[in-house]
């Protein structure tokens, strides 16, 4: 209720506007919350009474999906018996066997892009269902780099609710929020470069990097990247309160920057690349002083010749 009450245009500031917005926000609570909320109580009430004997709130030491992958590498590693898997990580006998026995399908869930950090899935058989459907729906829109946001999901999932028959399903914020924690999933800006990268490429150069830098110590093996600095464009994403949104061209002027750092944390001076040999910022400035190396070509890019350099 709080947290409603909070989250109103014009939120209550005497006792008396309060009473009068209390039973419409109660009205609008949904009734599946409601429902939620009672199924859960004997839980709530027997974590109650073992919180005030002084005992844990939980009966079982319930583990993250990353953690039930540590046992599973210890168990391959160690050979240990069930007995000393549950001594060694604190679990009961019967929880270290049902991750031993399950050792294959929480290897692959852990693989996928799920998160490794849940404990449990509290989902029902419908919300399972649309939950699944949506997640293969979003797998294959973005193997097509086609852009999804957060309405685009909830729309979605929405038709399929449809479509199975669930009507009372409701694709509200705080369900997006879950499935995206649930799935790992983060909407950002979209890179139109990084949509370019083979990931079959990818791997296969993933699996040849610990040949390739065997022979080398740590202090010889960098990693280098470039990166674009539109110094003069405004934000491309913006909060809104009930105004339109209305923006301009971007500006195109930029400077490419090189970055190149070893395993030991030591950091090269970064290469900035400009457009002009004296741009009229570096007036009366020495260039070889600045904390960073600068080069200049008639685009401000990346060329064989100063990556030979």
């Amino acid at each position: 209720m709080s947290r409603r009450v909070n989250q109103l245009e014009q939120p209550p500031l005497t006792l008396e506007q309060l009473a009068n917005q209390l039973p419409e926000i109660w009205q609008n609570i949904p009734q599946h919350y409601i429902n939620n909320l009672i199924r859960t109580m004997p839980n709530r009430v027997i974590a109650l009474r073992r919180a005030i004997r002084g005992g844990p709130t939980s009966a079982r030491n319930v583990k993250t999906l990353k953690e039930k992958v540590d046992v599973i590498e210890i168990f391959n590693k160690d050979k240990l018996s069930v007995r000393d898997l549950a001594k060694r990580f604190g679990i009961g006998k019967t929880q270290a066997a049902d991750i031993i026995k399950n050792k294959d399908v929480l290897l692959s869930k852990f693989h996928s892009n799920i998160n490794v950090n849940e404990k449990r899935s509290f989902l029902r058989e419908e919300s399972r269902n649309i939950d699944r459907q949506c997640y293969e729906w979003f797998i294959r829109a973005r193997s097509k780099n086609i852009p999804l946001s957060g309405t685009i999901v909830k729309t979605k999932a929405k038709e399929i609710a449809d479509g199975l028959g669930y009507r009372t399903f409701s694709a509200s914020e705080g369900w997006l929020q879950k499935f995206r924690t649930r799935h790992n999933i983060a909407f950002r800006t979209i890179s139109g470069e990084a949509a370019s990268v083979n990931s079959a490429d990818v791997t296969t150069f993933w699996e040849k990097v610990p040949s390739i830098i065997k022979n080398y110590a740590p202090k010889n093996i960098y990693n280098a990247d470039e990166t674009g600095l539109f110094f003069r464009a405004v934000p491309n994403r913006t909060h809104l309160k009930r105004e339109r949104c209305i923006g301009g061209k971007f500006s195109k002027e930029r400077l490419t920057i090189l970055f190149c750092v070893n395993i030991e944390g030591h950091k090269e001076r970064p290469l900035v690349i400009g457009k002009m040999a004296k741009p009229r910022a570096f007036k009366n400035i020495n260039v070889k002083e600045l904390p960073v190396t600068y080069r200049w070509n008639k685009k401000a890019w990346m060329t064989g010749e100063l990556m030979a350099e």
